[in-house]
């Protein structure tokens, strides 16, 4: 990355790869939306840092979507995913035009979009161990996402009641 810089080795990258799969959150919705140039919101600049470049990379990605979609190409290398406690809205409009999973429930349609594997056919039904949203669990990788994917939910759900809290406050104390 040193070498070529990271935005030409993203581009690269990009374009070498067979799939680009975005995991998409409401954080990254949420700098967007408050966007204001003169307000720093956090004091760590790796953070602040890894954020614009998450935006750039993003943004790279909508490019290469767009000329893909002008030149009548197929987007399917292209996906977005957001996880059960986020919202289709928390993907950015540049990925809009991709196909869209919410994980975990939704881990059997992107196995078969990464694998080009119909898992329903008339009178057929492909079962594949281990991809259901009950049984990914069932290996170390998926425990391990699973805890994750619920303590984002519970800190997603702490963080909108203080927001709840403090706009119920605030009406109050006018």
């Amino acid at each position: 990355i040193a070498e070529e810089g990271s935005m030409t080795w993203y581009c690269r990258k990009i374009r070498e790869s067979d799939f680009v799969l975005v995991i998409c959150s409401p954080g990254h919705r949420q700098r967007h939306d408050t966007a204001d140039p003169d307000v720093i919101h956090d004091d760590n600049l790796a953070l602040m840092s890894n954020a614009c470049s998450s935006d750039a990379i993003i943004q790279l990605i909508g490019e290469e979507v767009g000329l893909a979609k002008a030149r009548g190409e197929d987007l399917s290398k292209y996906m977005a995913a957001v996880f059960k406690h986020c919202k289709e809205t928390d993907i950015p409009t540049e990925l809009r035009l991709v196909s869209h999973y919410t994980l975990p429930q939704d881990l059997p349609l992107l196995f078969s979009h990464l694998h080009g594997v119909a898992l329903y056919r008339p009178g057929v039904y492909l079962k594949i161990n281990n991809i259901t949203e009950e049984g990914f669990t069932t290996v170390p990788t998926g425990a391990a996402l699973q805890l994750a994917i619920q303590e984002a939910g519970m800190m997603l759900s702490e963080k909108q009641q203080q927001t709840e809290d403090s706009s119920y406050c605030d009406r109050v104390d006018v």
